[in-house]
């Protein structure tokens, strides 16, 4: 019984800085920011671009850095960056 209540104790510790992260991390999402920027291929928006390699990949950069916490703006600017670093 009592390593079942350690067990349980350590399991619970290991999600709390999860949750602390996660309550920290902005939530967006690639559809919120699909529609604001511009494939770089065709130029329509990303959303709307067609399922070409470079829209893929654009898409797939987003994801993660949306699973790097980062915000809206941020994703936006790394977007930029990568633009002007080509």
């Amino acid at each position: 019984m009592r390593r079942a209540a350690v067990l349980l104790a350590v399991l619970v510790m290991g999600a709390l800085p999860a949750a602390a992260v996660a309550k920290d991390c902005p939530q967006t999402t690639l559809g919120d920011i699909e529609d604001e920027v511009m494939c770089p291929v065709c130029g329509t928006p990303l959303g709307l671009a067609s399922e070409s390699p470079q829209a893929q990949r654009e898409r797939a950069y987003i994801e993660r850095l949306i699973a790097q916490c980062r915000s809206k703006d941020q994703v936006k600017r790394a977007l930029v960056a990568e633009i002007v670093d080509r």
